[in-house]
């Protein structure tokens, strides 16, 4: 009778750990929903970006400015625990600031250089690229040979999309409009870059001294703040002034 009763619980229990497997294996509907959220988030800003770089050429550096002020507003309740407790030294501290502020500052000049927004985000999103050519030329590390052929495939992607760029900017000069479009590239290419080498220091430093997010997220705002006003901080005020000037029914048509 014991082995009869254990025979038929069996592929009972069977069932029910197959069960829990697949639910195991299904992503949360929080998950699904908060990655959603997260795409659309993405889209939405982009594309204010775009109209806003637009119509208010220079915008960029007062939304530097303000990003900088609200990540360092959100780190404030914890700022007295990382001064007091520095889990990561205070040198790497400073290269991630330098870093930042490079990938912000050649960012925002590739914009105001009249670079296409399409091919902004192309170069933007092709951080795959740099992260491969970073990680193996300045940091050793090793990838597969598919891994390469997705590099090759990005860059000539990216090519091409420079090229629709320019034969769609028919009515500027031809000179003048490649100059400038070269240009704006190149400083978005060595942003992306800057992006990058510090993603690749950042995963090192992790891994040696613990994953101190919060820390590292205080510090570089904390840090780069005083710099990024003294280096557009004129410019940024003076367009902000330029918009609270506005009265609120035009600034609602706009």
């Amino acid at each position: 009778v014991r082995m009869g009763a254990i025979d038929e619980v069996a592929p009972e229990s069977e069932a029910r750990g197959e069960m829990a497997a697949d639910t195991a294996a299904r992503p949360p509907a929080r998950v699904v929903g908060c990655f959603l959220l997260v795409l659309a988030s993405g889209v939405g800003t982009n594309v204010a970006f775009e109209l806003l770089a637009r119509d208010e050429p220079g915008c960029a550096s007062l939304l530097s400015l303000l990003q900088y002020t609200f990540a360092l507003c959100g780190t404030l309740p914890v700022a007295s625990t990382h001064v007091r407790s520095s889990k990561i030294p205070l040198r790497l501290h400073v290269a991630f600031t330098a870093l930042m502020l490079a990938t912000s500052l050649l960012g925002n000049a590739s914009v105001d250089y009249k670079l296409p927004f399409p091919l902004y985000l192309i170069i933007k999103s092709s951080n795959l690229v740099a992260n491969l050519l970073v990680g193996s030329l300045l940091f050793r590390k090793t990838y597969a040979r598919a891994q390469w052929l997705a590099v090759l495939a990005m860059t000539a992607g990216v090519v091409l999309s420079t090229l629709v760029s320019r034969r769609a900017d028919a009515d500027a000069d031809a000179a003048g409009s490649a100059a400038s479009m070269a240009v704006g590239a190149a400083l978005c290419v060595l942003s992306t870059l800057c992006m990058s080498v510090l993603g690749c220091l950042q995963e090192v430093t992790f891994a040696r001294y613990g994953q101190h997010h919060d820390e590292a997220l205080f510090y570089i705002h904390a840090l780069g703040l005083i710099p990024l006003l003294y280096l557009s901080g004129a410019p940024a005020l003076a367009r902000l002034r330029g918009w609270l000037a506005y009265p609120p029914s035009v600034a609602f048509s706009l």
